[in-house]
């Protein structure tokens, strides 16, 4: 959870200064952190639950999803785009405190 709410005070923080070419290669290395932690994330809950388990969930649905766009952010030029993936993975905060309570 810390760290989706780390990401989004990344992306606060990007919307309200004006972006620099040092700024946007800083945070350029920010979304890399952040796709490699998701993605480990991700890794770390599809081999510690059961196959039958994780695909019967469709929080673990979502996050293949923003996991894998957050992959082919990293590929494509064109920032418009890729802020529109990563702000989605703010959405992420909901399935891991829906998960916290429900078990």
């Amino acid at each position: 959870m810390l760290t989706i709410i780390a990401n989004f005070a990344c992306e606060c923080t990007l919307a309200q200064i004006k972006a620099t070419d040092e700024f946007n290669r800083i945070f350029e290395l920010i979304n890399i952190i952040f796709t490699g932690l998701f993605s480990l994330e991700l890794l770390v809950n599809m081999f510690a639950t059961m196959v039958k388990e994780f695909v019967n969930d469709w929080w673990n649905w979502f996050d293949v999803l923003i996991v894998a766009l957050s992959l082919v952010d990293l590929f494509l030029t064109e920032p418009t785009s890729a802020r529109v993936v990563r702000m989605a993975r703010i959405i992420r905060g909901e399935s891991f405190s829906s998960r916290s309570v429900t078990g």
